[in-house]
């Protein structure tokens, strides 16, 4: 199995609330990135958060919106996709970029009938039944068992996205949190996992912007602040941001 897949079972934000939109990871295909990228390991192999040891090149099935980007950014090239080539050595690259819906479906369909699945992508429960069926999807179980970060492990498996500490060394149960297979189940056959739930901790959602005030204070002598102001302010900080390590980089995501 190639090393890079085990980021796909680590680089997820805490969730909570199942979403049915699955990503994937596509079992190797002869003369896509997944085959340049056999010999490529992991600087530290321990440490699926750590720096490859030269740069992974992975192709991603891109789901776009309408969101507007700053400074010539774009969906395909954008700050969170420099700060994973700079911090981990990934270069991840759009092999098609669609809107969620049918015009991704499309896509995703269209690269499945000519065998050049991307590496990594999203789609719905039908089309992960028929993936696997067709055996074009990997086989994550191993990976996910090993190299899961115990705050994954418990928003998939127990449903909970609180003090990571609750996870007590592996007996959650012990701390009060009753099992749940749901999450998993609906990405798995046969008792094997071929994909990860997206999900959205849908409580805790709010579609507003929000500014620590000790990064507001750099910039403005009052709380007050226009919606205009914010492109003053986020970018300064983000950049800031971005220079901790990756480790921690990728675990407040």
């Amino acid at each position: 199995m190639r090393s890079w897949i085990k980021t796909a079972a680590v680089v997820m934000a805490e969730i909570l609330v199942l979403i049915p939109i699955i990503l994937l990871v596509t079992r190797p295909q002869q003369g896509t990135s997944n085959d340049d990228n056999r010999e490529i390991k992991l600087v530290d192999e321990d440490d699926p958060l750590g720096v490859y040891e030269k740069p992974l090149k992975v192709t991603v099935g891109q789901m776009v919106s309408a969101t507007k980007y700053v400074n010539g950014e774009k969906a395909s090239d954008n700050v969170i996709y420099d700060a994973y080539r700079e911090l981990l050595n990934i270069d991840f690259e759009a092999q098609f970029s669609a809107n969620i819906g049918e015009a991704y479906s499309y896509h995703l369909n269209m690269a499945a009938v000519s065998l050049e699945l991307p590496d990594l992508f999203f789609c719905n429960q039908n089309e992960l039944n028929d993936l696997i069926a067709q055996e074009m999807v990997e086989d994550l179980t191993d990976v996910y068992y090993k190299y899961a970060s115990p705050a994954l492990r418990l928003a998939l498996e127990y449903n909970y996205t609180g003090d990571v500490s609750m996870w007590n060394n592996g007996n959650p149960e012990a701390m009060g949190l009753k099992k749940s297979t749901l999450a998993l189940d609906t990405v798995s056959k046969d008792g094997r996992i071929y994909g990860f739930p997206f999900l959205s901790d849908l409580f805790n959602f709010c579609p507003l912007v929000w500014i620590r005030t000790d990064w507001l204070a750099k910039y403005a002598e009052s709380k007050s602040i226009t919606y205009g102001d914010i492109s003053e302010v986020m970018p300064k900080d983000f950049q800031e941001y971005l220079q901790v390590p990756a480790k921690s980089f990728l675990q407040a995501l």
